[in-house]
């Protein structure tokens, strides 16, 4: 069994998984002082330097978070919907174990669909024959997937990986070739593009459009109309494929910007839907600086550093990180790398069920449990760990940063994303803290009754 490291796509924590033959040499001595947070940090630090695609692709996801209008939407209107769902489920059921339920908006990222790409339309959703459709017009219908907006998420990451830490130029297409065939790469999004776009185009041009899409209410729907857009445009323009190849990033920043002018939508007005909206176009600024009854709307682990990258965005060019980390100038990337990082756990996983794996945490409060921003994190993470393991959703029964198979709680799995592990089960405070939790869901039903 291989746990995988990942980013949660609605708390945005990064939880990132060592093996104990991949841990960087050094690494076990700067962990054996629990209480040296200097130390723990340069472990981490060393880890990161001996594993940097690993962590950059992470990284990345975090990045999308954070200047993608859909995704940092999702994730404040997911976590809302996680917290509420922790409350009903507090009113419902007396044992935490006996927790079952189903949060449909936690689902909203898996959501696949099927899309038809013709010369100048756009199929979505189901092919249906039975609708009067001929064999001769589905063969109209040549290039088709059936994609999530996690599909085009990792399709772009992927991709950036390439672009960030192969060496290779962005647009080398046999340097991507071989760097596909040695790497895990992600390339639904990728491949669907390659059938409408010359392959070196696509190969630059892939991270942009999805990246554009996820201005709109529907990434996949976006992405495929933008693609059957471009086949219409790069058709009529016969100088269009050269002088994309001429400013890669300066043509497709004006392509995309374009582009998610001319797509259909059917609302204008933005809504705090996840499920069911009309197809429309999102701004981020009405989500990054939105307020509710008078307060500002915040998620617990976006809000603060994507305010501070719409500072950087104004005064240099930070998106070039996000949409083509490739022509980025490195010491830019190194310190985004450095600076603008998720709240991370990282297991490192010792040799045998003997010994005793080491959980620690950095970033966005360090590794002091004892700072208040902490608190306030480990909360939140104790309430939706709750609510990952009851509803099934962002939820992979393999994934543990628990290594205490002996504690009456590691069966259950409820503490799956509760990063604040101790060296003896024993002196867990996840059960305190679930309490602290109920606790005050109790209290505002009680100010709402």
């Amino acid at each position: 069994m291989r746990i995988r490291s990942h980013v949660d796509l609605c708390m945005f924590t990064r939880f990132m998984h060592v093996r104990f033959e991949d841990r960087a040499p050094g690494v076990d001595a700067l962990l054996a002082d629990r209480k040296d947070v200097s130390a723990l940090r340069a472990a981490a630090e060393l880890q990161t330097q001996a594993s940097p695609k690993v962590f950059f692709h992470e990284t990345y996801h975090f990045w999308q978070g954070l200047r993608l209008p859909f995704l940092y939407r999702y994730a404040n209107l997911a976590a809302r919907a996680a917290i509420h769902a922790f409350a009903n489920a507090d009113a419902t059921w007396e044992d935490l174990h006996d927790w079952d339920f189903l949060v449909p908006d936690l689902h909203r990222l898996d959501l696949k669909v099927t899309v038809r790409l013709g010369e100048d339309q756009l199929s979505v959703g189901p092919w249906d024959q039975s609708e009067g459709a001929s064999s001769a017009n589905a063969a109209d219908w040549a290039d088709s997937a059936t994609l999530s907006p996690v599909d085009l998420l990792e399709s772009a990451a992927s991709i950036a990986e390439f672009q960030a830490c192969s060496g290779a130029r962005p647009d080398d297409v046999q340097a991507f070739r071989r760097w596909a065939k040695r790497h895990p790469v992600y390339r639904e999004a990728f491949d669907l593009a390659c059938r409408v776009l010359p392959i070196d185009l696509a190969l630059t041009g892939t991270i942009p459009l999805i990246n554009s899409a996820f201005h709109t209410s529907d990434p996949v729907r976006a992405f495929a109309e933008e693609l059957v857009r471009m086949r219409v445009l790069l058709g009529r323009m016969r100088t269009g494929e050269g002088a994309i190849r001429e400013a890669p990033l300066e043509r497709w920043s004006h392509l995309t910007a374009w582009l998610r002018d001319e797509l259909s939508y059917e609302s204008s007005s933005e809504d705090a839907r996840l499920l069911g909206s009309p197809f429309h176009r999102i701004h981020l600024d009405n989500w990054l600086h939105a307020t509710l009854n008078g307060n500002p709307v915040e998620h617990p682990f976006l809000t603060a550093p994507a305010l501070r990258w719409e500072e950087l965005a104004r005064e240099s060019a930070a998106d070039v990180l996000l949409d083509a980390p490739g022509y980025a100038p490195r010491d830019s990337l190194d310190m985004a790398l450095k600076t603008i990082v998720p709240f991370t756990a990282v297991r490192f996983h010792r040799r045998s069920d003997e010994d005793i794996d080491r959980v620690i945490t950095i970033g966005g409060g360090g590794t002091s449990t004892a700072t208040e921003d902490f608190q306030i994190r480990l909360m939140f993470l104790t309430t939706y760990s709750a609510v990952r393991r009851a509803s099934g959703a962002h939820f992979d029964p393999d994934h543990r940063l628990c290594p205490h198979r002996r504690c009456p709680e590691w069966e259950h799995n409820f503490c799956n994303s509760y990063p604040a592990v101790p060296a003896d089960w024993h002196d867990c405070k996840f059960p305190e803290n679930v309490a602290l939790a109920r606790e005050g869901a109790r209290r505002v039903r009680g100010t709402r009754q």
